[in-house]
């Protein structure tokens, strides 16, 4: 019998969705040993599929520090959901704003920007940090706790998922 799980977000029920298997893979690359799977769960209430157990965030930051380079790159305009974002922001924002993004990367994003805003990011992983920076974007620190001061606008694309705590951020 299965313990129960709660959401990470909300605090409701978590609802079995299936299985997720032992990976060797993270960050595109192999790791030295596997990694163990656990469970994927929706939860009953605010309908957030979350896996248990999950790793903590110590856990987390070594695996992404030791990602591979290229493992997240894509083009400016690849990814549609960054186009969407950036054309929202110039139809908000005033030009010289300033704009943090969150889990930046090597600042795909943010690179047709740097031009219009004053574009800053938070990136774990180090090489990708870089590699930002070359692109104009200011890299504040590595983790939400290097976070000070404010900003016009925040994004954050594919990283609330690896937040440890949600909620704590909609206090």
């Amino acid at each position: 019998m299965l313990k129960e799980v709660y959401c990470p977000d909300c605090g409701g029920n978590g609802v079995l969705v299936g299985p997720i298997p032992d990976s060797v893979f993270f960050a595109g690359r192999t790791v030295e040993k596997p990694l163990k799977g656990g469970r994927l769960y929706r939860c009953s209430l605010c309908t957030l599929g979350f896996r248990w157990p999950r790793l903590d965030k110590k856990q987390l930051d070594d695996l992404y520090k030791q990602g591979d380079e290229n493992t997240w790159s894509s083009a400016p305009t690849a990814r549609t959901d960054w186009q969407i974002g950036r054309d929202l922001l110039k139809d908000l924002l005033s030009r010289g704003m300033s704009i943090l993004d969150v889990g930046c990367f090597d600042g795909g994003f943010l690179e047709p920007l740097v031009d219009l805003y004053a574009c800053n990011g938070i990136e774990i992983y180090s090489l990708a940090a870089k590699r930002a920076a070359k692109k104009g974007v200011t890299i504040i620190g590595s983790d939400f706790a290097d976070v000070s001061g404010s900003f016009d606008c925040i994004t954050a694309f594919d990283v609330i998922e690896h937040i440890e705590i949600s909620r704590a951020f909609s206090r």
